[in-house]
């Protein structure tokens, strides 16, 4: 059984299937008082809609809009996330597979600009995120336990496929900063951990090269599953885990490296 969670849960970018299986495990678990920020309003409607759904009280879940334009779209976030709730105990970061990271491009064939674009919506946007984060953890840590932050990573660092350098270059980047952000801060009360899925099932239809790869292993990955190893790492039984990356894919890193 998982444990009890009673402090304040933020997770962001969470208007997808992955995003609402962390929402959904986070209120299993006990957890009363959760903020969820997308950048989009179709993704706000979703979430509302899934909120609606499961005749949760509104407040016990409040949805924020964030906005990826500029500098300061993060820091704005999560100050308007703190002023909902207070502290915020859990930071879980969701990423999208998007199409950059998806579509095979060998390197001859890959235009700088869509290069770096993929990693500007990636590896740049987890970066200001952890930011804004961060900055909120060391405002209120005084007297209080443990904060967390969970970085949700696709493929992680375990492997590669041909003809993706741009997946390769966003995981492995983004797992180095989780690492560390994670050492930045060891012994402050603030632990840092990733989770490494392989392709979900509600990503195999808009990755059908990594479908093909992903079910080498006879499976694929569920987002309940990711969801179980993000509230672990979240929770007071990882308190002893910090700058890890774990990985979530089915064996994909064992047939892969």
């Amino acid at each position: 059984m998982l444990p009890q969670y009673a402090g304040v849960a933020l997770i962001t970018n969470a208007g997808n299937a992955l995003g609402l299986a962390v929402m959904r495990g986070f209120i299993e678990a006990g957890c009363t008082r959760i903020i969820v920020s997308t950048n989009s309003l179709d993704s706000l409607r979703r979430l509302k809609a899934a909120i609606e759904e499961l005749a949760l009280s509104a407040d016990m879940i409040h949805g924020v809009q964030h906005n990826t334009e500029g500098d300061e779209g993060w820091e704005n976030m999560v100050r308007a996330a703190s002023d909902v709730f207070g502290d915020i105990d859990y930071y879980v970061n969701c990423s999208e597979l998007t199409p950059a990271l998806a579509s095979p491009k060998p390197t001859l064939d890959l235009e700088p600009s869509v290069f770096s674009a993929a990693l500007r919506d990636t590896s740049r946007e987890l970066w200001l995120c952890c930011r804004a984060q961060l900055r909120q953890c060391t405002s209120q840590l005084a007297g209080r336990k443990a904060r967390t932050i969970v970085n949700i990573i696709p493929y992680g660092n375990f492997g590669t496929h041909p003809g993706h350098p741009v997946l390769a270059a966003s995981s492995y980047g983004r797992i180095g900063m989780t690492k560390t952000f994670a050492k930045d801060h060891l012994g402050s009360g603030i632990r840092i951990n990733a989770v490494c899925h392989a392709l979900t099932r509600s990503q195999a239809d808009d990755a059908p090269v990594l479908r093909e790869h992903a079910e080498a292993t006879g499976r694929l990955i569920t987002e309940a599953e990711v969801a179980k190893a993000v509230l672990f790492l979240a929770g007071d039984g990882s308190s002893g885990m910090a700058g890890v990356a774990m990985p979530v894919d089915g064996g994909w890193s064992l047939v892969h490296n």
